[in-house]
């Protein structure tokens, strides 16, 4: 009975010697994953993400920054993550580097499958952010839209998705997908999905336009290194 009392014991220690090895695995796995990590605010961005059909690379990241009472304040990390194949067709031979200005325009003008992934670097009210965001994308909207009306419809319907705080750490997921449909994921919850090639395209002009929120150099500053052709073996 000693005996098999020792081997129970000693079966049961390996057992959970073994779960706990595989768990350490898993953990120093998923710590592993490569990612990018923008430089002012220390925020991760993994390298790739799940598009509708397709994978959708980091082209760069940067960060939101706004003057309140004199200060500056960070308040969020943004990536913007893109279609490569499709990417490399629209913009040709064109200069992939922040420097040029035509890049950031074929960006916007060629329903490229495209996501932006924000990162809350403060806590801010849904109303808050509906609103910085909606004062940013009416002038824009009004620029791209001919119907007046149909571009008023798509903002309210987008701002109506901002409906609970966005604490410290939220993850904000915007996808442009094909059909010109604008998706919106926070905090993991799909808010919903809004048909207008207005709306996506003047929400990622705030980003990627002459007049955008943040260093727009900095967020495709992966894209020469992802579009370059592989170097040939000697």
């Amino acid at each position: 009975k000693q005996v098999q009392t020792m081997q129970r014991l000693s079966s049961r220690f390996f057992f959970l010697a073994f779960v706990a090895l595989s768990v350490s695995l898993v953990a120093g796995v998923e710590k592993a994953l490569p990612h990018f990590v923008e430089s002012v605010s220390g925020t991760q961005f993994p390298l790739e993400i799940a598009g509708e059909s397709e994978t959708l690379d980091l082209a760069g990241a940067a960060i939101r920054v706004k003057k309140i009472l004199f200060v500056h304040v960070q308040v969020y990390a943004v990536g913007l993550y893109v279609s490569l194949p499709k990417v490399a067709a629209a913009v040709g031979k064109t200069d992939v580097s922040g420097a040029n200005p035509k890049l950031f325009e074929d960006l916007v003008a060629n329903d490229i499958p495209m996501a932006l992934r924000l990162v809350m670097l403060r806590t801010v009210g849904g109303d808050q952010m509906s609103s910085a965001l909606g004062e940013a994308l009416q002038p824009r909207i009004t620029a791209i839209q001919t119907d007046e009306e149909e571009g008023k419809s798509a903002l309210k319907q987008f701002e109506a998705q901002f409906d609970s705080e966005l604490s410290t750490g939220s993850e904000l997921l915007f996808e442009w997908r094909e059909g010109n449909v604008l998706h919106t994921t926070i905090a993991g919850e799909w808010k919903g999905a809004v048909q207008s090639s207005s709306l996506a395209r003047a929400l990622f002009s705030v980003f990627l336009d002459a007049d955008a929120v943040v260093e727009r150099a900095s967020i495709v500053t992966r894209l020469p290194l992802l579009l370059s052709p592989p170097a040939q073996s000697a």
